[in-house]
C-alpha cells in the first residue's frame, strides 16, 4: 500500500473556541502546518505585519467555524473577511489552535511511545476539544 500527500495532508479537528464570554466551533486542518507553509508564514510577517499575517495563516488552515455575522450568516474563513476582524481575536483563534496542535502532537507521542501512565494522563487531557 502506498501513502498519499494528499491523504496525510488533511487532518480535520474541531475544537471549541473561547473569545470575549462566547464560544465558536472551529475546524481546522491539523496538518496544515507544513515546512512549506512555515516559509511562507515568514515571508507574510516581514511583508504584512503580524496583524495581516495573523489573518493569512488562520486563512490556510481554517476549514469552517460558526463565527456568525449580524444576519446569523457564517462568516467565510478566507483572508479578505479574517482581515476584517480585531487583531486580538484573531490572535486568541491562532493560539488556541496552535494550544491544540501541540497537544495532539505530545499525545501521539505518548501513545506511540511513551509509558502506559502518561498515554492515560495524555487521553485524560482537558481541553477545549
Amino acid at each position: 500500500m502506498a501513502i498519499s500527500l494528499a491523504d496525510i495532508s488533511k487532518q480535520e479537528r474541531e475544537i471549541t473556541f473561547e473569545f470575549d464570554g462566547e464560544q465558536a466551533a472551529v475546524t481546522y486542518n491539523l496538518r496544515a502546518y507544513t515546512p512549506e507553509l512555515e516559509s511562507w508564514m515568514q515571508k507574510v510577517f516581514t511583508q504584512e505585519g503580524p496583524a495581516n499575517s495573523n489573518a493569512a495563516i488562520l486563512s490556510r488552515v481554517l476549514v469552517a467555524w460558526d463565527v456568525l455575522d449580524e444576519n446569523g450568516e457564517q462568516f467565510p474563513t478566507d483572508k479578505a473577511t479574517l482581515v476584517r476582524f480585531p487583531n486580538e481575536f484573531l490572535e486568541a483563534l491562532l493560539n488556541a489552535i496552535t494550544l491544540d496542535v501541540r497537544g495532539e502532537r505530545e499525545e501521539r507521542k505518548n501513545l506511540q511511545g511513551g509509558s502506559p501512565q502518561r498515554a492515560g494522563k495524555a487521553r485524560a487531557r482537558t481541553g477545549t476539544r
